[in-house]
């Protein structure tokens, strides 16, 4: 059953692969970063409810890989996927796109 929030073990989890994908973004490896990010991205849709916001996050951050190796179709599912659920937990997806307004920025760059 999916929860509303992480237990402390659940959030070291993803934590840490979210740091692995980092580090593997930093050396240039952005494969081994998408890959990282998508085993993110499935354990949190396992562990939490489908519209938390966690998950709407990952999204972004795996559309930007996306885009960043022209995967530009799936970038752009992810990002639409990551706002309706920005809009179903009554957020301004504006909001989040300030988060990241790094990222759009550099893919508009």
């Amino acid at each position: 059953m999916a929860s509303t929030d992480l237990t402390t073990l659940q959030r070291s989890l993803a934590g840490r692969l979210i740091a692995l994908a980092e580090q593997s973004l930093a050396k240039g490896e952005i494969s081994e970063a998408e890959r990282l990010y998508r085993e993110v991205l499935h354990f949190l849709e396992l562990v939490l409810n489908p519209e938390h916001a966690e998950i709407a996050k990952t999204l972004y951050k795996l559309a930007y890989i996306l885009e960043f190796q022209e995967k530009n179709l799936e970038s752009i599912e992810l990002v639409e996927k990551a706002r309706n659920i920005m809009r179903n937990v009554k957020r301004d997806a504006c909001n989040i796109d300030a988060v990241f307004s790094p990222f759009l920025e550099e893919r508009t760059s």
